[in-house]
Formats: structure tokens, sequence, C-alpha cells
């Protein structure tokens, strides 16, 4: 966001001869700067939401020139598909085409390409490794793949009953089209193809094998209270399904009462037989899961405001069906179970998530995974670091 900071001083300067003038060229600045840097036109609209929620401009939440923001907003997502889709026509990315695809940038696709997960395991940090913690008779494996945000992978997290069991439940639920809503240049409300899946919302207590479901998880997950969570958001991708990449943080008015999207925790029901990955371009993490298999990430920094490396995305599904579920976890009642960081600019720590020791010793016992014989390598690690099963 160092573009952005620049951006805001500049404003301040420029503000007081001309604002039309100044909001015109700020837009063009950061239109033109995000797509020279990163190919990428989703992210301008990341910038500009973040500029609107922070600029001076913005007071008490409101606006204090509506009219020439708003336009310049409505304006903005007609100008990310022109951009988008005139930059697919040069360039020939050779992935296969799918709905909404100007959604995405080349590296954003070749990510997704990725045929194993980017992990460069302790080539690029010695934190990131593998670790074991015991609970109740229950070993829980997490596989630290980013630290600034923290982003950790679990495997084998929901047993096949479970699964199987929450298939079930919600195979009986009439899912419909996710789709986000948008305003085009005459302030229409239209719907955009950046999303095409199919979902649902189930509350925690839906069932009893959805309630067991839900305990299931909490009893794994100390790091958060899980009953802070918005509901289960069911999601089904068939063949061309996908999300462009995108941030779970809410940027404009989230409810007070409940907080942020601290973090996101996703379970798959049923991986894609091809595609269907969750890619993280800034970090460049591509999970690509098995069945049970879960991910948690930080969409906050401990200041509060989003963390960049959360800017994620599913890949299209190119063949099979992929089923995931996901628990949005607000930060209203978090403090105490993942505190801030004692200094400034450090990310939160993500021992928080693979050192569940905010609970009693005696329930506990932590092993970080040593490198000995007769163990299990991290399946996705290069890093020589290993199990104890």
């Amino acid at each position: 966001m160092k573009l952005v900071t620049w951006l805001l001083y500049r404003l301040k300067l420029f503000i007081k001869f001309s604002v039309k003038f100044s909001i015109i060229s700020l837009i063009l600045l950061i239109l033109f700067a995000n797509f020279y840097s990163y190919s990428s036109l989703t992210k301008v609209v990341y910038s500009l939401e973040w500029l609107l929620v922070h600029t001076p401009l913005v007071q008490n939440g409101e606006l204090v020139i509506p009219p020439i923001i708003s336009i310049a907003f409505q304006h903005l997502h007609g100008f990310k598909i022109l951009f988008s889709r005139a930059s697919s026509y040069i360039y020939d990315d050779g992935y296969p085409e799918f709905e909404g695809k100007y959604h995405w940038n080349r590296n954003e696709l070749a990510c997704c390409q990725s045929k194993k997960e980017l992990f460069h395991g302790q080539e690029k940090d010695p934190k990131l490794k593998c670790y074991v913690s015991r609970s109740l008779l229950m070993h829980i494996k997490t596989e630290v793949l980013n630290i600034d945000p923290p982003v950790v992978k679990y495997h084998d997290f929901l047993p096949k009953t479970h699964v199987d069991n929450f298939i079930q439940e919600t195979d009986r639920m009439r899912m419909y089209q996710s789709k986000i809503l948008v305003k085009d240049s005459l302030d229409r409300d239209i719907w955009q193809d950046s999303l095409i899946v199919n979902g649902t919302f189930v509350p925690h207590h839906f069932s009893g094998p959805i309630v067991k479901s839900f305990n299931y998880m909490q009893a794994r997950i100390p790091a958060f209270s899980l009953h802070r969570a918005e509901q289960f958001h069911v999601k089904k991708y068939r063949p061309g399904g996908h999300y462009a990449p995108h941030l779970d943080f809410l940027i404009v008015n989230p409810e007070q009462q409940f907080g942020n999207r601290i973090a996101t925790f996703m379970v798959i029901l049923k991986p894609a037989d091809i595609g269907g990955g969750t890619v993280f371009p800034n970090a460049g993490i591509n999970f690509q899961p098995k069945v049970g298999d879960a991910i948690l990430w930080l969409n906050m920094n401990p200041n509060y405001d989003f963390a960049q490396g959360s800017f994620h995305g599913a890949c299209p599904v190119l063949s099979g069906i992929k089923i995931g579920v996901t628990l949005w976890i607000r930060s209203v009642g978090q403090e105490v179970r993942i505190p801030c960081p004692l200094k400034e600019g450090l990310p939160f720590d993500y021992k928080a998530l693979t050192h569940p020791t905010w609970k009693d010793q005696s329930f506990w016992s932590y092993a970080q995974c040593p490198w000995q014989k007769g163990t299990k390598q991290c399946p996705s690690a290069k890093a020589k670091q290993y199990w104890p099963i």
C-alpha cells in the first residue's frame, strides 16, 4: 500500500486547488500503476475501496463529495472488464476458457496451473515447518504455508464420517448460484461473473450431524471462537466454477458488534478431479487439498487493517465437482485467544494455530516434527521436517 500512501500525500497537496482534478488524477494513477505492476485491475478495486475508507474525504463513514467518488466507482468495474478482456486477447496464457476468465491475470492463472503446491519450505523461511499437537487422543497435523499473514494447512482434519454426514445434510438443501452485485456506469445493478458457484448458508446448529461437526472443529481449533463466526457457507463448484482473487476482509461497513473477518477457515468435503485449488498470489501458495483437509488464514494485521497476503481466489474447476465449507470468523471476542504481538509491525503469531497451549496444559502436549527415521514426511513440504506418527 505504499502507492496509496504516496497518492494520499499528493491528494492533500492538490485538494485545495481542484477537488475534481485530484480525484480523477488519483484514480488514473492507481489504475495504471496497478495494471503496470501486476497486470491486474482486480487489485485496483481494493486499492480504491481502501482509499475511500482511509482518506480524509470520508468522515464518520460518509463521503464528503459523493457525486465525484460515486461516478468514478461506477465506471471502475467497466474499466476493469475492458482492460482485462483486452489483455486476454493480446496475451495467450494457455489456460482453458471459462466464464469470467478476464477477472484473472496471467500470474494468478499460472499459480492455478501449478500441479504441486507452491511451497518453498525452509528455502523460503526456516519457520515453514510441520507440527503435530495431541488433544484427546487425536493428532492435529498442521503445516505452516505462510508467516505474514499466517496461513496454516490442516492435514486430514475432518474424518470421513463427518465429511459424509455433512454432504448428506447439504444434499437435501437447495443451493443457489452465488453472485456479486455491482453498479454499472448508469447506476444499474448488474451481476458480476467473478464468482461462479452454487452455495447456501447453514446455521451452526442446523441438525445433529452439523452440530457434531461444528463442535469437532471448535475442539481442534482453540485459537478462535467459532461461535463468533458467520454461518457455514457451503460452496459447490462445477466445471467452470471459480472465484476470482479477492479479499474476505470487509472493506466497507462491517457490523460493529461482530467486527471484521479476522480469519477464514475452510474444509474441503470433495476436491475437484482437475483444478479447483485455492491460490494466494501475493504469497505464492496453491492449496490443493485431499478430502477432509482444511486451511485457515488471517485476513487482518494486528492493527486490524487488512492483510495484503490474504488476497486469494478459488481456481477454476476443470473436471469434477469441488465442495467446500467456509467459516468467516469475526474479530470481536477473539482478543484473548489470539493476542496481538508485543512489538509493532509483527504479524499475528502462527504458533497460536500450531501450538494450542491456551487450554490447561494437562489436556495438551506439543511436539515439533523432528527429523528422524520412521516418520512420515509432510506431503507438500520440500523442507526436511517430518511428523512423528
